[in-house]
C-alpha cells in the first residue's frame, strides 16, 4: 500500500463576482477563462472544458475534431459553496483530488483550490502542479 503524502498543493485567488457567479464561472463557462491552450491533453487544438454538474459527471475537454479526453470524475458537487473532482488527467496523478471552495467576501468571492491526496509523486510533479495551478487560477 502506498503512504498518502500530507503535502497538498493550495492555491487561492479573490474575484469580484458573488459566489453563485463565481461558481458559475469557473465549472459552467470554463471554456471561457480557462488556459486550454497551455494547461489541457490537447493543447491549442482543444475547445472546450466541461464540467458535466453532478456527483459521477465527468470533467473534461473536447478538441476541435470532436475528440474528448477526461480530467477526472465529480466526487462533490455543492453549489455554489464547493466541488471536488477526483483528479486522473495525468497517470501520474492517480489517486489524487482537487478541491475548490468558493466563500463570500465583501468583495466578491475567495476561492481556495486544494489539490490532495499524492501518492509518491516526486517533488517535481507536485511542484510544477503547484505552479499550473498559479497560472489556471491566473486567469480565473
Amino acid at each position: 500500500m502506498s503512504a498518502v503524502r500530507t503535502d497538498a498543493i493550495r492555491r487561492s485567488v479573490d474575484v469580484t463576482l458573488p459566489p453563485a457567479r463565481a461558481f458559475a464561472l469557473f465549472t459552467e463557462r470554463a471554456s471561457t477563462w480557462w488556459p486550454l491552450a497551455t494547461h489541457s491533453v490537447a493543447g491549442a487544438a482543444a475547445e472546450n472544458a466541461i464540467f458535466e454538474p453532478r456527483v459521477g459527471g465527468r470533467v473534461y475537454e473536447r478538441t476541435r475534431d470532436g475528440s474528448e479526453h477526461d480530467w477526472g470524475e465529480i466526487t462533490v458537487w455543492e453549489p455554489p459553496v464547493r466541488f471536488a473532482v477526483s483528479w486522473t488527467v495525468d497517470p501520474a496523478c492517480a489517486g489524487t483530488e482537487v478541491e475548490v471552495r468558493f466563500t463570500g467576501t465583501e468583495s466578491g468571492t475567495h476561492v481556495e483550490l486544494e489539490h490532495r491526496g499524492w501518492r509518491e509523486a516526486a517533488p517535481e510533479l507536485i511542484e510544477r502542479y503547484g505552479g499550473g495551478w498559479e497560472q489556471v487560477l491566473g486567469t480565473f
